[in-house]
Protein backbone atom coordinates (compact mmCIF):
# COMPACT_ATOMS: atom_id res chain seq x y z
CA UNK A 1 0.00 0.00 0.00
CA UNK A 2 2.91 2.39 0.58
CA UNK A 3 3.60 2.46 -3.18
CA UNK A 4 0.01 3.38 -3.99
CA UNK A 5 0.21 6.35 -1.59
CA UNK A 6 3.15 7.69 -3.58
CA UNK A 7 1.86 6.99 -7.09
CA UNK A 8 -1.86 7.71 -6.80
CA UNK A 9 -1.46 11.51 -6.43
CA UNK A 10 0.72 11.53 -9.56
CA UNK A 11 -1.89 9.54 -11.48
CA UNK A 12 -4.68 11.87 -10.39
CA UNK A 13 -2.62 14.94 -11.28
CA UNK A 14 -2.08 13.73 -14.85
CA UNK A 15 -5.73 12.81 -15.12
CA UNK A 16 -6.63 16.37 -14.13
CA UNK A 17 -4.27 17.76 -16.78
CA UNK A 18 -5.89 15.46 -19.33
CA UNK A 19 -9.32 16.73 -18.31
CA UNK A 20 -8.59 20.45 -18.53
CA UNK A 21 -7.08 20.10 -22.02
CA UNK A 22 -10.56 19.58 -23.43
CA UNK A 23 -12.96 16.73 -24.06
CA UNK A 24 -12.42 13.84 -21.69
CA UNK A 25 -12.39 10.23 -22.89
CA UNK A 26 -12.57 7.28 -20.55
CA UNK A 27 -11.46 3.94 -21.96
CA UNK A 28 -11.90 0.39 -20.71
CA UNK A 29 -10.00 -2.34 -22.54
CA UNK A 30 -9.03 -5.96 -22.14
CA UNK A 31 -7.16 -8.60 -24.07
CA UNK A 32 -4.35 -11.09 -24.28
CA UNK A 33 -0.86 -10.40 -22.97
CA UNK A 34 2.61 -11.91 -23.00
CA UNK A 35 5.24 -11.13 -20.37
CA UNK A 36 8.86 -12.17 -20.09
CA UNK A 37 12.26 -11.07 -18.82
CA UNK A 38 15.47 -10.14 -20.56
CA UNK A 39 18.95 -9.28 -19.37
CA UNK A 40 22.49 -10.45 -18.84
CA UNK A 41 23.63 -14.05 -18.99
CA UNK A 42 25.36 -15.74 -16.07
CA UNK A 43 29.02 -14.70 -15.92
CA UNK A 44 30.62 -18.14 -16.06
CA UNK A 45 32.55 -17.88 -19.33
CA UNK A 46 29.62 -18.97 -21.45
CA UNK A 47 29.15 -22.41 -19.88
CA UNK A 48 25.68 -21.71 -18.52
CA UNK A 49 22.50 -20.37 -20.07
CA UNK A 50 19.33 -18.49 -19.13
CA UNK A 51 16.10 -19.04 -21.05
CA UNK A 52 12.82 -17.20 -20.44
CA UNK A 53 9.60 -18.58 -21.93
CA UNK A 54 6.45 -16.46 -21.90
CA UNK A 55 2.88 -17.81 -21.82
CA UNK A 56 -0.27 -16.03 -23.03
CA UNK A 57 -2.39 -14.51 -20.30
CA UNK A 58 -4.77 -11.55 -19.92
CA UNK A 59 -4.81 -7.86 -19.02
CA UNK A 60 -7.35 -5.10 -18.33
CA UNK A 61 -6.77 -1.35 -18.73
CA UNK A 62 -8.58 1.76 -17.52
CA UNK A 63 -7.48 5.06 -19.04
CA UNK A 64 -8.35 8.75 -19.16
CA UNK A 65 -7.48 10.95 -22.13
CA UNK A 66 -8.05 14.54 -23.14
CA UNK A 67 -9.02 15.06 -26.77
CA UNK A 68 -8.58 18.79 -27.39
CA UNK A 69 -6.53 19.89 -29.21
CA UNK A 70 -7.41 16.78 -31.18
CA UNK A 71 -3.98 16.14 -32.69
CA UNK A 72 -2.23 16.11 -29.30
CA UNK A 73 -3.39 15.42 -25.75
CA UNK A 74 -2.26 13.92 -22.47
CA UNK A 75 -3.40 10.69 -20.90
CA UNK A 76 -2.97 8.36 -17.96
CA UNK A 77 -3.74 4.66 -17.57
CA UNK A 78 -3.91 1.92 -14.97
CA UNK A 79 -3.45 -1.66 -16.19
CA UNK A 80 -3.81 -4.97 -14.38
CA UNK A 81 -1.88 -7.86 -15.92
CA UNK A 82 -1.53 -11.53 -15.03
CA UNK A 83 2.09 -12.31 -16.00
CA UNK A 84 3.12 -15.91 -16.68
CA UNK A 85 6.63 -17.03 -17.64
CA UNK A 86 9.12 -19.83 -17.10
CA UNK A 87 12.79 -19.51 -16.13
CA UNK A 88 15.26 -22.26 -17.07
CA UNK A 89 18.85 -21.46 -16.12
CA UNK A 90 22.12 -23.27 -15.46
CA UNK A 91 25.57 -22.23 -14.32
CA UNK A 92 28.84 -24.11 -14.39
CA UNK A 93 30.46 -26.47 -16.89
CA UNK A 94 30.59 -30.24 -16.31
CA UNK A 95 28.95 -29.99 -12.88
CA UNK A 96 26.14 -27.52 -13.06
CA UNK A 97 23.71 -25.77 -10.77
CA UNK A 98 20.36 -24.89 -12.24
CA UNK A 99 16.66 -24.19 -11.88
CA UNK A 100 13.44 -24.61 -13.84
CA UNK A 101 10.68 -22.48 -12.32
CA UNK A 102 7.32 -21.18 -13.53
CA UNK A 103 6.27 -17.77 -12.23
CA UNK A 104 2.79 -16.26 -11.91
CA UNK A 105 2.70 -12.53 -11.13
CA UNK A 106 -0.23 -10.18 -10.49
CA UNK A 107 0.89 -6.67 -11.43
CA UNK A 108 -0.56 -3.18 -11.75
CA UNK A 109 1.02 -0.67 -14.13
CA UNK A 110 0.45 3.08 -13.94
CA UNK A 111 1.47 5.04 -17.04
CA UNK A 112 1.48 8.67 -18.15
CA UNK A 113 1.84 9.69 -21.78
CA UNK A 114 1.40 12.29 -24.52
CA UNK A 115 -0.68 10.97 -27.42
CA UNK A 116 -0.92 11.92 -31.09
CA UNK A 117 -3.83 11.05 -33.39
CA UNK A 118 -5.23 11.72 -36.83
CA UNK A 119 -8.68 11.20 -38.30
CA UNK A 120 -12.26 12.02 -37.39
CA UNK A 121 -14.71 9.13 -37.36
CA UNK A 122 -11.89 6.60 -37.78
CA UNK A 123 -8.84 7.67 -35.81
CA UNK A 124 -5.28 6.34 -35.66
CA UNK A 125 -3.25 7.10 -32.55
CA UNK A 126 0.07 6.42 -30.89
CA UNK A 127 1.58 7.28 -27.51
CA UNK A 128 4.70 6.70 -25.47
CA UNK A 129 5.58 7.44 -21.86
CA UNK A 130 6.95 6.14 -18.57
CA UNK A 131 5.30 3.52 -16.39
CA UNK A 132 5.63 2.28 -12.83
CA UNK A 133 4.80 -1.37 -12.19
CA UNK A 134 3.79 -2.82 -8.81
CA UNK A 135 3.76 -6.55 -8.10
CA UNK A 136 0.80 -7.10 -5.77
CA UNK A 137 0.97 -10.91 -5.63
CA UNK A 138 3.32 -13.62 -6.86
CA UNK A 139 3.70 -17.39 -6.95
CA UNK A 140 6.38 -19.75 -8.21
CA UNK A 141 6.48 -23.49 -8.74
CA UNK A 142 9.41 -25.59 -9.91
CA UNK A 143 12.72 -27.12 -8.90
CA UNK A 144 16.32 -26.05 -8.45
CA UNK A 145 19.41 -28.20 -8.05
CA UNK A 146 23.04 -28.00 -7.02
CA UNK A 147 25.82 -30.45 -7.82
CA UNK A 148 29.05 -31.58 -6.22
CA UNK A 149 31.75 -33.72 -7.79
CA UNK A 150 34.06 -36.55 -6.78
CA UNK A 151 31.62 -38.21 -6.40
CA UNK A 152 28.97 -36.46 -8.49
CA UNK A 153 25.85 -35.78 -6.40
CA UNK A 154 22.83 -33.70 -7.46
CA UNK A 155 20.71 -32.15 -4.73
CA UNK A 156 17.22 -31.10 -5.76
CA UNK A 157 15.01 -28.56 -4.02
CA UNK A 158 11.34 -27.74 -4.60
CA UNK A 159 10.72 -24.06 -5.30
CA UNK A 160 7.21 -22.95 -4.39
CA UNK A 161 5.35 -20.12 -2.68
CA UNK A 162 5.87 -16.40 -3.08
CA UNK A 163 8.36 -15.05 -5.63
CA UNK A 164 9.09 -11.92 -3.56
CA UNK A 165 12.49 -13.34 -2.68
CA UNK A 166 13.43 -13.52 -6.38
CA UNK A 167 11.91 -10.38 -7.91
CA UNK A 168 11.57 -6.79 -6.74
CA UNK A 169 8.07 -5.48 -6.11
CA UNK A 170 8.50 -2.24 -8.10
CA UNK A 171 9.43 -1.89 -11.77
CA UNK A 172 10.03 1.16 -13.96
CA UNK A 173 10.30 1.59 -17.70
CA UNK A 174 8.62 2.92 -20.82
CA UNK A 175 5.47 1.84 -22.63
CA UNK A 176 4.02 2.59 -26.06
CA UNK A 177 0.68 2.04 -27.74
CA UNK A 178 -0.44 2.05 -31.37
CA UNK A 179 -4.11 1.71 -32.14
CA UNK A 180 -7.21 2.55 -34.14
CA UNK A 181 -10.56 3.77 -32.85
CA UNK A 182 -13.99 4.10 -34.43
CA UNK A 183 -16.59 6.62 -33.22
CA UNK A 184 -20.17 5.35 -33.30
CA UNK A 185 -21.50 8.73 -32.17
CA UNK A 186 -20.48 11.76 -30.11
CA UNK A 187 -20.05 9.82 -26.88
CA UNK A 188 -19.24 6.17 -27.74
CA UNK A 189 -16.38 4.54 -29.61
CA UNK A 190 -14.53 1.26 -30.11
CA UNK A 191 -10.75 0.87 -29.96
CA UNK A 192 -8.23 -1.82 -30.92
CA UNK A 193 -4.59 -1.40 -29.91
CA UNK A 194 -1.18 -2.93 -29.39
CA UNK A 195 0.59 -1.99 -26.16
CA UNK A 196 4.19 -2.88 -25.38
CA UNK A 197 6.50 -2.09 -22.49
CA UNK A 198 10.19 -2.39 -21.68
CA UNK A 199 11.60 -2.19 -18.17
CA UNK A 200 14.86 -0.31 -17.64
CA UNK A 201 15.76 -1.25 -14.05
CA UNK A 202 17.08 -4.52 -12.66
CA UNK A 203 14.23 -6.34 -10.88
CA UNK A 204 16.37 -9.32 -9.81
CA UNK A 205 16.66 -9.19 -6.01
CA UNK A 206 19.94 -11.08 -6.21
CA UNK A 207 21.40 -8.25 -8.35
CA UNK A 208 23.11 -10.57 -10.85
CA UNK A 209 22.42 -11.44 -13.53
CA UNK A 210 20.68 -8.13 -14.31
CA UNK A 211 17.06 -8.86 -15.26
CA UNK A 212 14.50 -6.50 -16.83
CA UNK A 213 10.86 -6.87 -17.88
CA UNK A 214 9.18 -6.75 -21.26
CA UNK A 215 5.55 -7.26 -22.28
CA UNK A 216 3.12 -7.15 -25.17
CA UNK A 217 -0.67 -6.71 -24.98
CA UNK A 218 -3.34 -6.83 -27.69
CA UNK A 219 -6.49 -5.14 -26.42
CA UNK A 220 -10.04 -4.39 -27.53
CA UNK A 221 -12.20 -1.88 -25.68
CA UNK A 222 -14.72 0.93 -25.59
CA UNK A 223 -14.30 4.70 -25.25
CA UNK A 224 -16.78 6.99 -23.53
CA UNK A 225 -16.74 10.77 -23.97
CA UNK A 226 -17.68 12.34 -20.65
CA UNK A 227 -17.40 16.02 -21.53
CA UNK A 228 -18.46 17.91 -24.63
CA UNK A 229 -17.19 21.21 -25.90
CA UNK A 230 -19.51 23.73 -24.20
CA UNK A 231 -18.53 26.60 -26.50
CA UNK A 232 -19.39 24.59 -29.58
CA UNK A 233 -22.73 23.56 -28.07
CA UNK A 234 -23.62 27.16 -27.30
CA UNK A 235 -22.67 28.21 -30.81
CA UNK A 236 -24.93 25.55 -32.32
CA UNK A 237 -27.79 26.63 -30.07
CA UNK A 238 -27.43 30.25 -31.13
CA UNK A 239 -27.51 29.23 -34.79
Amino acid sequence: MKYFKLILPCFLFWSLISDVTGQTLVGMKGGVSWFSLWGDEHSDEGNGFTNYTSYPSYCFTFEIKGRKPKAFHLGASAKYSKNLFNLHATTGHHFQDGKNIKYELDCIYLAMFPEFLIGKKIQFYCNIGPFIGIMINSEKNGTSYTSTYYPVVYTYKTESGSANGDLKEVDFGFQQSIGISYKFNSWLGLTLEENGSLGVININKKSTPATRSKSLCLQLGVLFQLQTDSKKSKKNQNE
